[in-house]
């Protein structure tokens, strides 16, 4: 036993209204035996130990952290879940765990501190650490006056930290799990008072460490296979470099590649399509002209208006009537021009709608000449159903032609059809041959109907026979009970509609379709079973007819499933026909009301011309000019811009009037820079097609301005420019990725080699263990097959160069990534999924070694030997603290076993707490020195009625007293 200067011992753990219990104390300082009944939760509070070592602060994802085994099995285990976890321990708010821990400082005191575990929001765990013995807080959670005691008078409750402060100031609550992983596993012998709740001390406080901690938690209270194959995992892992440590994403690995490939397309694509770009980049030269363009348009648009409107001043001599009949006369040109405008519109939405109907009346045509092959009072939805009937039945049809077994297979069908519609045939002839004898013909009308609304088979039964008086009256009993009102009936609280002899079955009706079914069942019987003997030739032109019908069926079936829709649209086509004719002729007469107003501002502006001469024919000209021209504007937005900017700017500039010549120039030079522009638009999104250049201005989505334009080629020649330079690059990092890829598999190879030589020294370690007549022990690993796989298999690839790795390879990467060796939910390969299985292996003296299962007392000592190999790596060397072993159903294992076992874990710093049901010989309890009865006492006052068990030891002190006479001398840490 180790004599170290600072330990920790468990001293107790409590449960308040948690675990079965309203509150029960156990001791973890002794060997002991609990005894109770079954599924009383006897184990449950000493497996709650777990909750005080890791440094969770909620119960998600328990089966990963805490690792709560469900059933007995010691095979790969099942875990509770969270939500039963948390209803079993933490039921109420009343629901506590206590921990209480025992310091040994290095100055040979000692001191107690608390961990208090209760329920917060959404399964969080709100953790407290009290500095106090747990008899000073005690009497917070029960009253132990009496046999069984009761809860206090005031319960702690949601108020329990306020209150352990009054007693305590320095009791905290810690929240956060950097805070807690500190507290829980930072040690500091020489000062203790930074360390005062410290419970595991460890050499580095980092993930490794916390997870190496839960596997080993996991170990020592679980004993299963599952925890004995994490733990041999976490060793493995604990003794990797963090350049060795194994987390490898093989699904970036194959995106990667895909990438790459993706990337080598794209440049090889941009460097085919060099030529186009040199195209685009001339189109491109005109377009930069357009800006040019625009403001020389503007400036001799504007010096235009400017002479005009300096005409207009010289010439205002010959009076405000000219001027006024001027504006006047161009308004209303405005006004007729948009009255032409919207003529055209109208005109123009009306040949559209022409053009539609004409349409929709030549598909509605079509269906109603499809629909006329079937009876007038079948609707369009009826002959439908009827095609895809008839669609469905040809294509089984075509089936039987071509497939031997499918025409055997039908016409057995057929003969099964045509017995049972024989025998249908005669039922109903025999129902019309006693016709006098129907129902409806031997009782009440209304009591017939009743029938009928239930049930159709019961108003068309015919007895064949007079009904007797007893079953008249019987029937008229039955249809009694149903209450007519109106179309429906009532029985009782429950309504249904009523049948009237009107909707009511026809016998003679059913008797001829029956017939005329069993003429096609024969027909078609014929015709199949005849086909044996035919030619192959007569079968072949019988595919064809077939396929020819499914065919125009396949043509008629969506012309008459968009038959409403059409005519649904014709119906508003027209409509909206008969509303802009109105507005036409609205418009035109309005028209011609402004046409015969304009004619007559003409004929006064002729009057006033004639006394204007030279500088009104001027104005006139320029007018006119502007006029034409202005609507060049409209067409082109750079030149509402250009005008913008201009008018915008100052100077006493000399004007003059542009000629129309220039205009008609500046106007082709607008166009050719506009259909560039359409030209290099419509490329670009070619190419954006291809996958060239993104759509980052949103050119397909709309955006079609000059800016757009010119930034999305102004991208697409950066590509160009940067195609040899990004060659080189792909070139580079292609490279790269092969080297990752190889490293990648070097450090598979290498983590193989690695788990051989972590098992061999953990064999080592264990070849000194000592377990009961066995020579030796050692630990056997199974490895994931996937995996072994892929490391025997993969290949040299170095003179690869600037290409990606073989299609083939990558493909047995992809199937890789789906087996069991992945994690399924992020894709990386860990040692979780590597190691498959873990177990022992024994050899006894003179004999072979041999894996079978062994007795719960001998894996516990192996796994005691094993965790405290697994220990020695992770612990503090200065620090050392006593475990508590569960063993359930202790009374199952031979008595005989117990003494070597407690011996060994007690040498060892630990103590062995078994569990068993009433009944174990007094022998069994006498190996443990003390026991522990759980279910003597019930409490009259527990927290809930529930939970009524109440257990602990009547004086703890004593007992710790006899622990420490029997074990004091032994290790109190691992």
């Amino acid at each position: 036993m180790s004599t170290c200067p600072f330990s920790i011992s468990l001293k107790r753990i409590i449960a308040i209204d948690s675990a079965g219990f309203a509150y029960v104390e156990v001791p973890l300082n002794g060997n002991l035996v609990l005894l109770g009944t079954g599924n009383l939760g006897k184990s449950s509070v000493v497996n709650a130990v777990r909750f005080f070592f890791l440094p969770d602060i909620n119960v998600n994802h328990a089966d990963k952290k805490f690792g709560f085994l469900s059933g007995s099995s010691n095979s790969e285990s099942s875990y509770y879940t969270k939500d039963q976890i948390w209803n079993h321990y933490f039921p109420t708010q009343h629901s506590k765990l206590v921990l209480e821990v025992e310091h040994k400082l290095v100055d040979g005191t000692t001191r107690q501190h608390c961990q208090i575990i209760s329920q917060g929001s959404n399964y969080r765990l709100n953790r407290i650490f009290c500095p106090e013995p747990y008899e000073n807080i005690q009497h917070l959670f029960w009253n132990k006056q009496g046999i069984a005691g009761e809860r206090p008078e005031k319960n702690a409750g949601d108020q329990v930290l306020g209150l352990l402060k009054t007693i305590q100031s320095s009791t905290k609550q810690i929240n956060q799990v950097e805070q807690l992983t500190e507290a829980l596993y930072h040690v500091d012998i020489l000062r203790p008072d930074l360390c005062p709740f410290v419970i595991f001390p460890i050499k580095d406080i980092d993930t490794q460490s916390v997870n190496s901690i839960r596997a080993l938690i996991k170990m020592l209270f679980n004993q299963d296979g599952s925890s004995l194959r994490l733990m041999s995992g976490t060793a493995i892992e604990a003794s990797l470099t963090n350049d060795e440590k194994l987390e490898m994403d093989i699904g970036e690995l194959i995106n990667e590649q895909k990438a790459l490939k993706l990337r080598k397309e794209k440049l090889n694509k941009l460097k085919a399509a060099e030529p186009r770009f040199m195209a685009l980049k001339n189109q491109y030269a005109r377009l930069l002209e357009e800006k040019d363009t625009a403001k020389k348009f503007a400036e001799r648009f504007l010096s235009t208006k400017k002479v005009k409107k300096d005409l207009e001043q010289e010439n205002i001599q010959l009076g405000k009537k000219r001027a006024q009949l001027e504006e006047k006369l161009n308004s209303h040109k405005r006004d007729v021009t948009q009255a032409e405008n919207d003529i055209y519109s109208h005109k123009k939405r009306l040949k559209e709608i022409s053009t539609h109907l004409i349409r929709n009346s030549e598909h509605l045509k079509k269906c109603e000449l499809i629909c006329s092959e079937f009876p007038k009072n079948m609707s369009v939805a009826e002959v439908l159903d009827m095609l895809k009937g008839d669609l469905e039945d040809k294509e089984i049809e075509l089936e039987q032609y071509t497939d031997q077994n499918a025409r055997n297979m039908r016409i057995a069908q057929l003969e099964e059809f045509i017995n049972t519609k024989n025998g249908e045939i005669d039922t109903l002839k025999r129902k019309i041959e006693n016709e006098t004898f129907q129902l409806v013909n031997q009782i009440d009308k209304e009591a017939w109907e009743v029938l009928l609304s239930i049930n159709p088979n019961l108003g068309n039964a015919n007895p064949g026979r007079p009904l007797l008086e007893a079953e008249v009256t019987s029937i008229l009993q039955f249809t009694s009970l149903f209450k007519a009102n109106g179309t429906r009936l009532a029985f009782f609280d429950e309504w249904f509609e009523k049948i009237n002899q009107c909707n009511s079955h026809s016998p003679e009706k059913e008797l001829d379709d029956k017939e005329a079914e069993l003429k096609a069942y024969m027909r078609e019987f014929n015709d199949l079973n005849g086909m044996s003997g035919e030619q192959t030739i007569n079968i072949a032109n019988k595919i064809k007819i077939k396929q020819k019908e499914i065919e125009a069926l396949k043509t008629d079936i969506p012309a008459l499933e968009k038959y409403e829709y059409v005519k649904e649209k014709t119906a508003e086509l027209k409509e909206e026909e008969r509303s802009k004719e109105s507005e036409l002729f609205t418009l035109e007469e309005c028209h011609a009301l402004l046409v015969g107003t304009q004619s007559k501002l003409f004929d006064e502006a002729n009057d006033i011309k004639k006394q204007h001469d030279e500088k009104q024919q001027a104005i006139q000209k320029l007018d006119a000019l502007i006029v034409r021209y202005s609507i060049q504007i409209e067409r082109f937005d750079v030149l509402k811009q250009a005008l913008a900017e201009h008018q915008s700017s100052n100077g006493d500039n000399l004007y003059e009037a542009v000629t129309e010549e220039e205009m008609t120039s500046l106007v082709k030079s607008l166009e050719a820079s506009e259909n560039a522009k359409t030209t290099i638009k419509d490329e670009l999104k070619n190419m954006m097609y291809e996958g060239l250049v993104d759509d980052t201005y949103g050119l397909r989505e709309g955006n079609h301005s000059g800016e757009a334009i010119k930034n999305t080629f102004t991208s697409l020649s950066d590509q160009f420019s940067l195609l040899d330079k990004n060659q080189e690059i792909l070139s580079h990092d292609t490279s790269t990725h092969n080297s990752l890829v190889r490293s990648r598999l070097e450090r598979l190879n290498k983590t193989k080699e690695k788990i051989a030589l972590t098992l061999q020294r953990i064999n080592s370690d264990l070849a000194n263990a000592k377990v009961n007549d066995l020579e030796a022990v050692r630990l056997s690993l199974t490895l994931n097959a996937h995996f072994e796989d892929l490391i025997q298999s993969w290949v040299e690839f170095d003179d690869l160069g600037d290409s990606t790795l073989p299609e083939a390879w990558y493909t047995r990467l992809k199937e890789f990534l789906h087996s069991d060796a992945i994690n399924q939910q992020d894709g990386k390969l860990r040692m979780d999924n590597i190691i498959q299985a873990a177990r022992y292996e024994t050899k006894k003296i003179d004999a072979p070694w041999d894996q079978k299962d062994q007795s719960n007392s001998t894996k516990m000592l192996i796994n005691m030997h094993l965790c405290d190999i697994f220990i020695q790596k992770l612990a503090s060397e200065t620090s050392h603290i006593a475990f508590p072993l569960i063993m359930d159903e202790v009374g199952s294992v031979s008595e005989e076993q117990f003494p070597d076992l407690i011996k060994g874990l007690n040498n060892k710093g630990h103590w062995l707490i078994g569990v068993t049901t009433h009944g174990k010989s007094g022998e069994l309890i006498a190996k443990f020195t003390q026991h522990l009865v759980m279910d003597e006492a019930k409490t009259s006052k527990p927290y809930s009625k529930s939970r009524r068990n109440v257990c602990y030891p009547i004086d703890l002190d004593r007992t710790e007293r006899l622990i420490v006479k029997e074990q004091g001398s032994l290790l109190e840490h691992i």
